[in-house]
């Protein structure tokens, strides 16, 4: 155990591991951090918390994003900043020729990364993962994977204060990493049951996060048009299987530029169909907005249903046990056809 000022947790990396990350850190200059394609606020949170210790720390950092992320997610420290590889290629690009050291937070296959990702796997440099999913598939020098652990956001600030460096933590950045710690854990309504995890979230609240405002920030500022999709999907869209306890939604393009669409209006939806007493899986199918034909999949599910498995098997994805998540290249009504016979696959255990 390491004691800072009140707080104490057990270490879970290995010292070896930190060791060499020190040494990496200690001879680099200029570090490009980047994560998963659609940035959620575990994603962005772990990133700009750790490019602002890394400042702080002296280093050049960029932050590189495969595309965009929500609105309700720009009012982080740094977030004006994040190169969107999709749309800065050029800029991106240059930061990562320059680059020494790379971390990959919060992902564990570069494909999760679109074409960003053999861009950063072809740069000859020094790389570290940080990542809280099953199976990594990164080629690094330093890899911290632990599924265990309630979000990246938790795991970047255990690896700062495994360094010896919890001092060098900002309110700013406190406030990044707190931020995914409860979006990762829906408002700590699960995967948050250990002690410790409300250790780590007070030693942010302790750097000055201000947990209350940060879920005003992050859930009482969506746009309009994410009630009229909310309202239309509950309405028209959404299909119950009774005898399964489960169920599918769908939502189209055409639907989302009518309700007039903003990146991060359906954030969340997937999870509500779990809130009906007895259900145990929903899944999401949405169109892509500008490829076609793309389907983007989301996966929620309660005890042991294995959405991860479920996304693997059916939606060319994965994910975690109960949050997951793929991509189908083909229609709407095809990728339905195939949602229901993923859950007629799990039929055993979802009656």
């Amino acid at each position: 155990m390491k004691t800072n000022e009140k707080y104490i947790i057990d270490e879970m990396f290995d010292k070896a591991d930190v060791d060499a990350a020190r040494l990496l850190l200690d001879e680099s200059q200029h570090i490009v951090i980047s994560a998963h394609q659609m940035p959620d606020g575990d994603a962005i949170g772990s990133c700009l918390g750790l490019a602002a210790y890394l400042r702080d720390k002296g280093k050049e950092v960029t932050v590189i994003m495969p595309n965009s992320f929500p609105s309700f997610l720009n009012w982080m420290e740094g977030a004006e900043d994040v190169l969107l590889y999709d749309r800065q290629r050029q800029v991106a690009e240059e930061a990562i020729a320059q680059s020494d050291l790379i971390f990959y937070l919060d992902l564990n296959a570069p494909y999760r990364m679109l074409e960003l990702g053999s861009v950063l796997d072809n740069r000859q440099v020094h790389k570290i993962v940080i990542d809280h999913h099953l199976n990594p598939e990164i080629a690094c020098d330093v890899l911290f994977s632990y599924p265990q652990a309630s979000s990246t956001c938790e795991l970047v600030l255990r690896f700062i204060h495994a360094l010896g460096d919890y001092d060098l933590v900002s309110k700013e950045g406190a406030e990044c990493l707190c931020t995914g710690m409860m979006t990762d854990t829906g408002a700590f309504q699960y995967n948050s049951n250990s002690p410790e995890f409300f250790i780590l979230l007070a030693m942010l609240m302790g750097k000055g996060a201000d947990k209350d405002m940060i879920y005003r920030r992050v859930y009482h500022s969506y746009n309009k048009s994410r009630y009229l999709l909310l309202g239309h999907i509950l309405n028209n869209n959404i299909e119950y299987i009774d005898e399964l306890h489960a169920s599918i939604f769908t939502l189209s393009r055409e639907e989302m530029r009518n309700a007039g669409y903003i990146k991060g209006d359906v954030e969340g939806f997937v999870n509500i169909p779990l809130e009906i007493q007895g259900m145990k899986l929903s899944i999401s199918l949405r169109e892509d907005l500008d490829k076609s034909p793309l389907v983007h999949v989301s996966i929620r599910s309660v005890d042991d249903i294995p959405a991860n498995e479920m996304a693997s098997r059916f939606f060319n994805g994965g994910g975690h046990l109960n949050a997951a998540g793929g991509r189908l290249e083909c229609t709407l009504e095809e990728a339905c056809q195939i949602a229901h016979k993923a859950c007629q696959a799990y039929a055993d255990i979802l009656k």
